[in-house]
């Protein structure tokens, strides 16, 4: 334990406590180390440095870290509990990189619990945080600007949050291992910038957003991910919603958009590309469009209109409806089915009914496009077609 004045050594500081207790430097100012090591295996090691740490072999039960810059790593660490690592500067935030040294997506940290990792300067971005680790990673909290997490190559692992990820950049998430799910599911999380996932074929992933939310790739490597739910929170500004990032897409076997709350004076939108072979949507009184690759099958839409740009034939699912809750005309759609490379039109097929044999549509009066090639629309009201080119209908 640390009881004296500040310490200050240029080189490397190894310390060890052969198992038999923890290490204490983290006096709240003066310490200034070159790089550390500590090996206090089933205890905790908490260090605190004026400026910038590079952060060496550490063999911790729980560690905790603060510095005045920016914390970087020289060898990979295990720490079976708790990781708590606080850059801070008063001018352009820090950074905290830990990648097992050599920043390819090889290798990682044996964190066995939550990690909360805070970036922070004078201004309001963050600074740039990435995380590698060799197992499930659990996110306890993090504040930055860009910020990257990784389970390593040929280890297995998802990640999941336990308190709100806030991150003012592009954010990365890359999970392996087969049975391995990304799911960012807490109401607070915040993502300025686009946000990539990269999972294994077949595999969930759930981004949740406190407002709007800007999409890079979401897919497996060459195939398509499981269910994709995007939610976007109740904090969203006029015209504020979901988006896609120029040249990515949703690559997935289903999408799930949920939009939480019609912002005042505004409507919510979202507008995403890519390859889904279903998509739902609870987003009443939102307008909602997707562009994908070939064919979809809709399953229960809640929207104030709903456009598809797609390459391929238009379905419904069993016992799905096209609706809009927040309004009493309906859902208002726009529809082209048709390949201009190939001169092709396809199919556009919503007659979806319950049990009972009633319609489950409900389309907007003077509201409905459709460019196809045979075109059926089911509805209890009266359909007003603003435009319809198809073969028959």
């Amino acid at each position: 334990n640390q009881t004296g004045d500040a310490i200050t050594v240029t080189g490397a500081t190894r310390l060890s406590t052969n198992g038999s207790g923890e290490v204490d430097l983290d006096e709240p100012t003066g310490n200034d180390f070159g790089g550390f090591e500590a090996v206090a295996t089933g205890h905790a090691v908490r260090v605190a440095d004026d400026d910038g740490i590079a952060l060496g072999v550490i063999d911790a039960d729980t560690l905790t870290v603060t510095a005045g810059g920016s914390v970087t790593d020289t060898a990979a660490m295990t720490v079976p509990n708790a990781v708590r690592i606080t850059a801070t500067t008063t001018a352009a935030a820090p950074s905290i990189t830990l990648d097992a040294v050599d920043g390819d997506a090889t290798d990682g940290h044996a964190f066995g619990a939550a990690v909360t990792l805070s970036a922070t300067g004078a201004g309001a971005a963050g600074g740039d945080v990435t995380l590698d680790e060799t197992g499930d990673i659990l996110l306890g909290g993090v504040t930055a600007g860009a910020f990257t997490a990784r389970v390593a190559e040929g280890a297995i692992g998802g990640i999941t949050d336990d308190a709100p990820v806030l991150a003012s950049g592009a954010v990365s998430l890359v999970a392996r291992g087969g049975a391995q799910d990304v799911i960012l599911d807490l109401a607070a999380n915040d993502f300025g910038g686009p946000v990539s996932v990269v999972v294994d074929a077949g595999r969930t992933v759930t981004l949740r957003d406190a407002n709007a939310l800007t999409l890079g790739n979401v897919a497996a490597p060459g195939a398509p991910a499981g269910t994709v739910t995007l939610d976007l929170g109740t904090d969203l500004v006029a015209d504020g919603g979901a988006a896609q990032a120029a040249g990515t897409g949703v690559f997935a076997n289903q999408i799930d958009l949920i939009v939480r709350e019609t912002p005042a004076g505004g409507r919510a939108s979202a507008a995403l590309a890519g390859d889904a072979d279903t998509l739902t949507a609870s987003a009443a009184g939102a307008a909602v469009a997707f562009e994908d690759a070939d064919g979809l099958v809709l399953g229960q839409v809640d929207a104030d209109s709903l456009t598809l740009q797609l390459g391929g034939a238009l379905t419904q699912a069993f016992l799905t409806g096209i609706r809009d809750s927040a309004g009493g005309d309906g859902a208002a759609l726009d529809v082209t089915a048709f390949d201009a490379g190939s001169g092709t039109a396809f199919d556009v097929t919503l007659t979806s009914v319950d049990l009972s044999f009633n319609p489950l549509n409900d389309f907007a009066a003077g509201g409905v496009s459709v460019v196809g090639n045979a075109v059926q629309l089911l509805d209890p009201n009266a359909i007003g077609l603003v435009n319809s080119r198809a073969a028959s209908s």
